[in-house]
């Protein structure tokens, strides 16, 4: 008897936990919508994003999304490369800056945070991105790397 009740109780803990998760899952999605909608970011499933169609250079750019609380899009994978790509579609430029930069010149790509290019989306307009030190997605969904003066549209994330 003693220990159907003990069952009985793990089990309703157990209950309660995930039905108090579930709303508290539904409250953190809606939190983030929120976030989203502040100054003009959509949400995606990776996050949120927004185009800034002005073309400044990449400093200019970084500047701006962290301006916002945000930063230049780090893009991971495939699927969110031609998810910005989308978002970029309608830009007048050819090119977006995302947040890559080769600082030293000798081919160590990073993200704005510091990633290291081979553990995030890396497929190149070119093979062997080593001329200029910015990042930017061509509208064909590759990477490419152009001066940092250049001025285009870009994306950030948060």
């Amino acid at each position: 008897m003693w220990c159907l009740n003990i069952l009985n109780i793990v089990a309703c803990v157990v209950l309660l936990s995930s039905v108090s998760g579930g709303a508290e899952c539904r409250a953190a999605s809606d939190q983030t919508k929120q976030n989203c909608e502040q100054n003009g970011y959509e949400q995606y499933d990776t996050g949120c994003y927004k185009l800034h169609d002005t073309p400044v250079t990449w400093d200019a750019a970084k500047a701006s999304c962290a301006a916002e609380g945000a930063f230049l899009v780090i893009i991971n994978d495939k699927t969110e490369a031609e998810m910005v790509s989308d978002i970029t579609k309608d830009s007048s430029y050819s090119y977006d800056w995302v947040g890559l930069r080769d600082e030293s010149g000798n081919g160590d790509w990073r993200s704005v945070h510091g990633d290291r290019i081979n553990n995030l989306y890396n497929i190149w307009v070119e093979s062997d991105p080593q001329k200029y030190k910015c990042g930017a997605l061509k509208y064909s969904g590759k990477l490419d790397d152009v001066p940092c003066t250049n001025e285009y549209s870009f994306v950030c994330e948060k």
